[in-house]
């Protein structure tokens, strides 16, 4: 799960507990219970399954990409296949 988190201190950039914050604002995928007991703002930005779902996606992707370049061995090397060895 992820968690955006909003500082006290409008505008603060910059890093508290680890978390890095620009303009007041950053993610964490930590536990946000030190943030949430000194005042700072924690909204959910992404539940477990959304997580898995964006990670099925990039895999889809990236099979559809290496799918095509194994498919076309001319276009990795220019053009020109290599020489089968012994020849």
């Amino acid at each position: 799960m992820s968690w955006t988190i909003n500082t006290p201190v409008k505008g603060f950039t910059g890093e508290v507990a680890g978390v890095m914050f620009k303009d007041g604002e950053g993610v964490s995928d930590t536990d946000p219970a030190y943030f949430r007991r000194h005042g700072y703002t924690v909204q959910v930005t992404a539940t477990p399954s959304e997580e898995n779902a964006d990670d099925t996606e990039e895999k889809e992707a990236s099979d559809d990409t290496e799918s095509v370049e194994d498919t076309d061995p001319g276009k990795s090397s220019g053009g020109k296949t290599a020489p089968k060895a012994g020849k």
